[in-house]
């Protein structure tokens, strides 16, 4: 059985601060911005087609609307807001959020179930 995955990249800048560093990353106090990569990715059902193009556009209507203030949330919150939304439109789907910052290190999210409204 063959697995199809369709996936998407996108960007969001993310500033913020940190109260409470350590003094080796002293200099994380300062106001500093972040480039967060995020890619979508979701595995189709078997004989499912998607077109490419409007998965996108769904996941930029996503991320233009975050409700949440992103400097007080951690990546996994903001897999979960994204993913949940992916879902409501997509159901019963297996969906991959991968985060990456400043394209160095990150995070891959791979939720089993819908995860509960935030």
């Amino acid at each position: 059985m063959k697995q199809i995955y369709c996936f998407n990249t996108l960007e969001l800048v993310h500033t913020h601060d940190e109260k409470n560093v350590s003094k080796d990353v002293i200099f994380f106090k300062n106001r500093h911005k972040h480039i967060l990569e995020i890619k979508t990715t979701m595995l189709l059902e078997d004989d499912e087609t998607l077109d490419n193009y409007l998965f996108r556009k769904y996941i930029e209507q996503i991320l233009s609307k975050v409700s949440f203030d992103i400097e007080k949330k951690t990546y996994e919150m903001l897999a979960k807001f994204v993913r949940n939304r992916v879902i409501e439109q997509f159901t019963n789907h297996n969906v991959i959020i991968d985060i990456k910052e400043d394209n160095n290190n990150g995070f891959v999210f791979n939720f089993d179930e819908l995860e509960p409204n935030i």
